[in-house]
Parts: structure tokens; C-alpha cells; sequence
């Protein structure tokens, strides 16, 4: 919790917040709360502050990233207000911070989750034709480009009818893994498990390569 200046700086601090922050508080009441926010951010917060302090806006509340004393930024809850004089006018502003960065970190989880296949970590069927989809609109503004490879892994049957389901998420694993270590950052390639596997690449080029699994081998080779 902090009491703000009606230009936004840090008046009084609670060990609390320097302890989200990772700051002293000492070191916060020599700063502003625009010096706390990313970059881009700095307009909107100065903004609402000022509006405050003219008695425009009755409060503010919302989520907002905080810059930390080492650097990292934590998501917090900012909730706002103005507190008045005996003469009615606003006196200062006091603000109170929450730290909803876990929250955020499995809301991203559950984002991930939902365009990524669970074992193996690429995009799902979700997640692939949306990418898809992008492609397809930047081809049609752009011109044609790229190529969308599908590709089938045979003998996965026999890799869990002789080794057992483990063995075959375990090659499905590391054929996933062949597959990013070879294609580009700007690549996209799904595990589409509900059919086969399909890789959309800007430039149709997977290089050689071998994954082992005990007495098996799934042999990727050149696609040009």
C-alpha cells in the first residue's frame, strides 16, 4: 500500500510493497508511480493520476505489470483512490497493490495448454490451423510462399504393441524434438495427433536425422 502526491509520487510506503517491488521504501518515496511501469505504460498511469487529481475520474482499478527493483516485472492489482480534504478537493491518492503474478502465470499455462499438445509440446489441431490460417491470409496479400509438409510416422502401432504406450510417447517425444532442433524459430509444426503429423515451413527444408528408441529408429530424411 502506498500514499501518493497528487503528481504521482510515492509519499508514504509499507514494507509490503518493497517487498513486491524489490525495492527499499526508502528508495520508493524518492520515486513516482510512473517509475515503476514499463515504458509503454507511463502515458496511460500519468494519465489517470492526473485525471484523479483534478477530481475527473472517481477511482481507478485493473491489472497492470510493475518493474522490480532487480529488473523482473511481477502483474499486479492496482486498486486507486482519491482521498479528500475537510475543503472537498482531493488531497493525495492512495493505492493499493496485490501481486496476481501467479494467477497470470496459469492463466498462461491454461493459454499454452489450449493450442499445445500435452506430450509433446507443439502446436495441437487448435493451435495449428490458426497459425494456418495466418499463413493463408498473409499469402493472399502477400503471394504464394512457403509449403505445408505432412507427415506420417509409420510403424508407431508396432512401437506400442512390442515396447508398450511409453515407448511410443517417448518416440513421439523425441521425433517432436528432431523436428524443432531442425526447422526454424519462424517455422510452425504441430504434433496433429487426431490425424498425422503436419509441419507448415516457410522454406520446405527438414534436414537429416535419427531418433532411437531401443530396438526401434524412426528415420527422418531430407525434405527439400
Amino acid at each position: 500500500m502506498a500514499q501518493l502526491t497528487l503528481d504521482g509520487r510515492f509519499d508514504q510506503v509499507n514494507s509490503a510493497l518493497g517487498e513486491l517491488l524489490k525495492r527499499p521504501t526508502a528508495v520508493l518515496e524518492t520515486m513516482s508511480a510512473t517509475d515503476i511501469v514499463p515504458p509503454d505504460d507511463v502515458e496511460r498511469v500519468a494519465g489517470v493520476i492526473n485525471a484523479m487529481a483534478k477530481g475527473d475520474r472517481s477511482a481507478l482499478k485493473g491489472e497492470l505489470q510493475h518493474v522490480r527493483g532487480d529488473g523482473s516485472l511481477v502483474w499486479t492489482f492496482v486498486s486507486v483512490v482519491p482521498i479528500h480534504g475537510i475543503d472537498g478537493g482531493v488531497d493525495h491518492l492512495l493505492a493499493h497493490y496485490l501481486d496476481i503474478s501467479e494467477r497470470k502465470r496459469h492463466e498462461t499455462e491454461l493459454e499454452h495448454l489450449a493450442d499445445h499438445d500435452a506430450l509433446t509440446g507443439l502446436l495441437n489441431r487448435r493451435g495449428f490451423e490458426a497459425a494456418l490460417e495466418r499463413h493463408v491470409a498473409d499469402v493472399a496479400r502477400y503471394g504464394p510462399r512457403g509449403a505445408l509438409l505432412v507427415l506420417d510416422l509409420d510403424g508407431l502401432k508396432r512401437v506400442n504393441d512390442t515396447l508398450g504406450h511409453e515407448a511410443g510417447d517417448a518416440l513421439l517425444v523425441g521425433v517432436a524434438k528432431a523436428l524443432r532442433d531442425r526447422l526454424r524459430a519462424s517455422d510452425v509444426i504441430a504434433s496433429a495427433r487426431w490425424s498425422s503429423s503436419a509441419s507448415a515451413s516457410s522454406a520446405a527444408d527438414i534436414a537429416f536425422g535419427q531418433v532411437s528408441l531401443g530396438e526401434s529408429a524412426f528415420q527422418l530424411t531430407s525434405v527439400m
